[in-house]
């Protein structure tokens, strides 16, 4: 089947079939595939294991660890926003590598290399021409977002290699009917939404163009041909819908826990634009229009020339697939109540966006500006957005800066028995619930349970208090556990993240035990997004908090402090 799409060598304009004379570029594909391969590999695979595990990717860690796949399965439904079936993977890989940052990231950058062949068979089959599908691959093996969901242990990579082949099997419905086409479909569909739940935008797209091929066919229309039948494609998509039904109680159960998560700002409708749109590099996308306009002094052509140079099928059905994302998300937040607007859950667009721009690059007719456009605007793009990426972080991507392997290689070389830690790791206040909920108190302290804390059998973890994003009065009582706590220590480690939508940084509760209860900040610093702080405690309180006939008078005396607070704010 992909012999018989890469032999394919027509371009089909306006129902037309046209025979396109072969340019420099389409008399040496198979050379360029390679060089683009080799690129992606290249960029993919430089410093990968540069990096500490970010604090997501840490969770990754160890949900993928649990000794069993039903603990895997636990794990993952208790404290991550997706399916478990990725972690499930994870841990096959776990099962037979030793952990490390290569290996967890290891099955994205394989999903993202095996993409990059997706990518140009299927403009390959949406355009049926070489150039474009050639710099529909090597956009994607350069973009810098690509390249981070390559480098990042988490599912997207993986989902956007599922939905890829789900999107060439669907073009194939028609074309190449039964078995060939029908179950991969089903089965590649059906893994990129256990991927992760946001991938179901693919199913959005897809009826639409169907429903909006069944309408244009019954007007006598001739557009989106390569769109299968009703009668096949019902019956498909009631046996997509009964597999993804399997997952309706855990994403139930996942609601539950998500609608009262805080971390996605909740935006309204023009915001939500404006965030859809940032994920397109407007400013390349200004720099090309601007080479565009110099290069069109040399080749001068009319707007219909580059509206049928472009085709009117192609140009729509990838439109139609970029919008389908943000419809998908916008409506899951207004239907849910609850923000779902994050960049990578509108991730099924990207690849969308590779095969416009593709298109828009490839509307020279001479084949030397034919080669030297899209050439120019790879330089600029390598120029601007890669090389600065590479000189600021040593990657060719914009990465997450949460270097939990400094901070805690710090404080396993500094710390003494006896201290005190509190931590704030995570994402949402519910991983913050107090026992007995072990799972999510393992959850929340698994850094400490990272291999960037334990080097030997022998190196225990030191108990750690966990602090919540809130001061909501729910937790009151928890706050004053912990506090009461911390005052018996000489010395407490502070350490966490600050996501930019906390309530408070966590900074400010090094200053609240300094002002509140006479802590020493002795040492503090920033690991790249993990704050680390080391106080010291009132030699006065802690023989106070030690003494059991005192803790009752020192907790009167903290809730007394607290009232006095909330009566002055009033």
């Amino acid at each position: 089947m992909i012999a018989l799409e890469l032999s394919y060598s027509h371009v089909v304009a306006e129902g037309a079939v046209v025979e396109e004379k072969k340019g420099y570029v389409e008399k040496n594909v198979q050379t360029w595939l390679f060089f683009i391969v080799f690129a992606a590999i290249f960029f993919r695979l430089f410093n990968i294991t540069t990096s500490s595990l970010w604090t997501d990717e840490i969770s990754t860690l160890w949900v993928s660890s649990a000794p069993t796949f039903g603990a895997v399965w636990e794990r993952a439904s208790v404290t991550q926003g997706m399916h478990p079936a990725y972690f499930i993977v994870q841990h096959l890989v776990l099962s037979l590598l030793p952990p490390s940052e290569g290996v967890l990231r290891g099955l994205s950058c394989a999903a993202s290399i095996i993409s990059v062949f997706l990518v140009f068979w299927l403009a390959k089959t949406i355009f049926a021409d070489d150039t474009r599908a050639l710099l529909a691959a090597a956009i994607f093996a350069i973009h810098s977002d690509s390249i981070y969901y390559a480098q990042e242990a988490r599912p997207y990579a993986l989902g956007i290699m599922f939905a890829l082949l789900s999107q060439i099997f669907f073009l194939h419905l028609k074309r190449l009917p039964g078995a060939r086409s029908v179950l991969p479909y089903v089965l590649c569909s059906v893994a990129s939404v256990y991927m992760h739940y946001t991938f179901a935008s693919l199913f959005i797209f897809q009826n639409a163009y169907v429903a909006g091929a069944a309408l244009l066919r019954s007007r006598g229309v001739r557009l989106f041909e390569d769109a299968p039948g009703l009668k096949l494609w019902i019956p498909l998509q009631s046996v997509c819908a009964a597999l993804v039904a399997f997952s309706l109680p855990h994403v139930s159960g996942l609601y539950g826990m998500r609608a009262a998560w805080t971390w996605v700002k909740d935006l309204d409708g023009l915001e939500a634009v404006a965030l859809f749109l940032s994920m397109f590099d407007l400013k390349m996308l200004a720099a090309m229009l601007g080479v565009g306009v110099v290069f069109f002094i040399f080749e001068r052509f009319s707007a219909k020339d580059i509206v049928c140079r472009l085709g009117a099928q192609p140009t729509l059905l990838v439109l139609l697939w970029i919008v389908s994302p943000f419809v998908f998300v916008f409506a899951a937040s207004r239907i849910l109540n609850t923000s779902f607007f994050d960049p990578r859950y509108m991730l099924f667009a990207m690849p969308a966006y590779y095969l416009l721009l593709a298109n828009l690059l490839d509307v020279f007719r001479s084949d030397v500006l034919r080669t030297a456009f899209p050439g120019v605007y790879l330089i600029i793009y390598l120029g601007s957005v890669s090389v600065p990426a590479y000189m600021d972080g040593g990657s060719f991507c914009r990465r997450i800066p949460h270097d939990w392997r400094a901070a805690l290689g710090h404080i396993r070389q500094n710390h003494v028995p006896g201290d005190g830690f509190l931590m704030r790791y995570g994402e949402v206040k519910e991983n913050w619930i107090p026992p007995p909920n072990q799972i999510v108190q393992e959850y929340v302290t698994s850094p400490f349970h990272s291999f960037y804390w334990i080097k030997s059998p022998s190196d225990k973890v030191p108990p750690v208090i966990n602090m919540t994003y809130t001061w909501d009065k729910d937790f009151f009582n928890y706050y004053d556990r912990v506090f009461a706590e911390l005052v018996k220590r000489r010395r407490v480690w502070l350490i966490g993240v600050d996501p930019p939508n906390t309530n408070y940084r966590f900074s400010t509760v090094a200053q609240f035990m300094q002002d509140e209860f006479s802590f020493r900040k002795l040492w503090e610093s920033d690991f790249s997004g993990v704050y680390v702080a080391l106080l010291e405690s009132n030699p006065v309180l802690r023989q106070k908090a030690l003494v059991p006939a005192y803790y009752k008078e020192l907790m009167e005396e903290m809730k007394k402090q607290r009232k006095e607070g909330g009566d002055e704010e009033r």
